[in-house]
């Protein structure tokens, strides 16, 4: 199966060690990861790379890199299990040829300069068609922090539909969801 997702602006590629670069950017700006993890050092980030390159699933599950179609790296995208309990995403769950017991859980990261111009919604509805196109998962889950109104924007127009709280990352927190009928009503509208 190929992995590459197009869209109109982007490009998004399966995760690999080339993309250190790109994970150093995000995860070491504390701008970018303000409402969702911990600041990371260089070190941290390299040392946790071959992690964020496994695929699981036929390939569904795991970390994408975000392109512009001019090549410009300017984010990532991820369908990963959903932590209740822990505090991070457990990757040992991430294997070749099996889904996670968990919900698949869709998340974005976005480089400052390429904030504002629609690319996390185009990486959502992308991400969502791909899961449902090509994997047997029947919905979708997404979180944020409650501070974050953006990201909670994103989800909304991407589909996502607002279930109050739910167990996510060791606490309650807001719990969105999209299953395959709404994308598949969506999609036929």
């Amino acid at each position: 199966m190929n992995l590459q997702i197009e869209t109109e602006r982007l490009t998004l590629t399966p995760y690999s060690e080339n993309d250190l670069d790109l994970a150093i950017r995000l995860f070491t700006d504390p701008e970018v990861v303000r409402y969702a993890m911990q600041l990371m050092s260089e070190a941290e980030v390299e040392q946790d790379l071959p992690q964020w390159t496994k695929r699981g699933g036929n390939g569904v599950i795991g970390v994408w890199r975000v392109s512009e179609k001019g090549g410009n790296k300017v984010g990532t995208g991820a369908l990963l299990p959903l932590p209740e309990e822990q505090d991070e995403t457990d990757m040992n769950l991430i294997r070749p040829g099996f889904y996670p017991p968990a919900e698949i859980e869709i998340g974005f990261f976005l480089v400052r300069e390429a904030w504002g111009r629609g690319f996390a919604t185009e990486i959502a509805r992308a991400l969502v068609a791909f899961a449902f196109e090509f994997s047997p998962l029947v919905s979708v889950v997404a979180t944020h922090d409650v501070r974050n109104s953006a990201s909670r924007s994103v989800l909304l127009k991407s589909g996502f539909r607002d279930l109050g709280t739910a167990r996510v990352y060791g606490h309650e927190g807001p719990f969105l969801k999209i299953t395959r009928d709404d994308w598949l009503e969506s999609v036929h509208a």
